[in-house]
This record gives structure tokens, sequence and C-alpha cells, in this order.
């Protein structure tokens, strides 16, 4: 397992990345809540929205983009008008 924290201003992103041939959770960080961002897991199911890290076993493999505390929201994204 691979784990590293990003963060700019207020935005905390954690990625994780497991190696291994077998699945494994990501017990040993400090508990902070999170939210799944993205997964390269296509099968993932849960836990959906937010969660806590100790809830996500990563399967062999897997790498996972987590949004954690203290994360700012992001702006909404504004399509061009077609009008």
């Amino acid at each position: 397992m691979l784990a590293w924290e990003r963060s700019s201003g207020s935005e905390r992103l954690l990625v994780a990345v497991n190696f291994a041939a077998a699945p494994r959770r990501l017990d040993a960080l400090p508990d902070d809540r999170c939210a799944l961002l993205l997964s390269t897991d296509p099968g993932r199911t849960g836990p959906a929205g937010a969660g806590r890290l100790s809830e996500f076993t990563l399967q062999p493999g897997e790498g996972v983009l987590l949004e954690l505390p203290g994360s700012g929201s992001r702006p909404e994204t504004q399509l061009p008008s077609t009008q």
C-alpha cells in the first residue's frame, strides 16, 4: 500500500494505491472522514459519498482518490450558454 496526501490552500486529497495481491484496508491512517472522488475499480460500490478512511478496503491493484476534511468546496463548472 502506498498513500500520500496533497494539499493546496484548504483543499486536501489523499491518494492510495494497493500494490499487493490481496485486499488491504486503509486502517493504518488517521481515521478521518473522507469522500470517494475516484477509483480505478469500476466495480466499486461503496462506501458511497462520505465515510471514514478505515471503511475503505482497496482491492488488489486498486487506486483511490479521496477528499479529506478541510477541503474547500470545489466551484461548480459553468457550461457556456447556447442561447
